[in-house]
């Protein structure tokens, strides 16, 4: 599950301990025995999503549904701030009672790992 993230291979390395050695396996270990779960871990993750998603769809979920639509028709946010009304004790909602989102895009996050290639290869690629 942690290669769907993706998480770095060193990371996912240190957590699966060898019972001979009660170490971490090595890299190379890792994509030697696990190369099949690594390689499909992002698409497992995907269709079990899609899966969820559709069942919700299914049985009208509006979430589910305004979701689906967002994606499939690029719909956004109309701006960069969405406002909520809140009733006050006494159930009155009026314009004291706003709470204001201002919406930000994270920056974009670089990838750590290269799929497929052990850290070795990535080093010896990096120069090209």
């Amino acid at each position: 599950m942690l290669a769907s993230i993706p998480r770095p291979y060193e990371v996912i390395r240190s957590l699966i301990i060898n019972p001979a050695t009660g170490k971490p396996i090595e890299e190379m270990t890792l994509m030697k025995h696990f190369e099949k779960e690594l390689h499909q871990a992002q698409g497992s993750v995907d269709l079990l999503c899609a899966k969820s998603i559709k069942n919700k769809i299914k049985e009208g979920d509006n979430f589910a549904i305004g979701l689906w639509a967002r994606n499939k028709f690029g719909w956004d946010r109309p701006g960069r701030t969405i406002e909520l009304s809140m009733p006050n004790a006494n159930g009155d909602v009026g314009d004291d009672n706003k709470i204001i989102i201002e919406l930000v895009r994270a920056p974009k996050r670089e990838v750590e790992t290269q799929i497929g290639l052990p850290s070795a290869s990535r080093e010896a690629n990096s120069g090209q």
